[in-house]
C-alpha cells in the first residue's frame, strides 16, 4: 500500500477508485480507503466533488467563475461542486497559515 501523504487524488468510479500517486503512477483499486479518514477529518483531503476526493498540498490553482475547478500539481483538473469554492480556501488558508488567491475565469 501507500502513505496517505503520496496521494494527490483519488477519483472515484462506481465501485472503482483511481489513485493519482506523486511519483506520477495511477492505480486502479477497489480498496476501502478508510485509513484516510484522519486525514480527511483533519483537513488534508477534501471531496471538491462526489467522484473526487484531493490532497490539499498538491493544489496548483483554484479557477473560480463559471466553470470552478482546482489544478493539481499533476496538472489534472478537478472539478469543483457549487458551494465548495470558499470552503476549500479556508481549509488551505487553515492548513498553509496563508491565503489561497484563487484566479477567476
Amino acid at each position: 500500500m501507500f502513505k496517505s501523504s503520496d496521494i494527490i487524488m483519488i477519483e472515484t468510479k462506481g465501485n472503482e477508485s483511481v489513485v493519482f500517486l506523486k511519483d506520477g503512477n495511477r492505480i486502479k483499486s477497489s480498496a476501502d480507503f478508510t485509513y484516510l479518514e484522519e486525514d480527511i477529518a483533519g483537513g488534508v483531503f477534501f471531496w471538491v466533488h462526489p467522484s473526487y476526493l484531493i490532497n490539499l498540498y498538491f493544489v496548483s490553482k483554484i479557477n473560480l467563475g463559471s466553470d470552478p475547478s482546482v489544478v493539481m500539481s499533476n496538472g489534472s483538473i478537478v472539478p469543483l461542486q457549487k458551494g465548495k469554492q470558499s470552503e476549500v480556501a479556508s481549509l488551505f488558508e487553515k492548513h498553509f497559515g496563508k491565503s489561497f488567491h484563487p484566479n477567476t475565469q
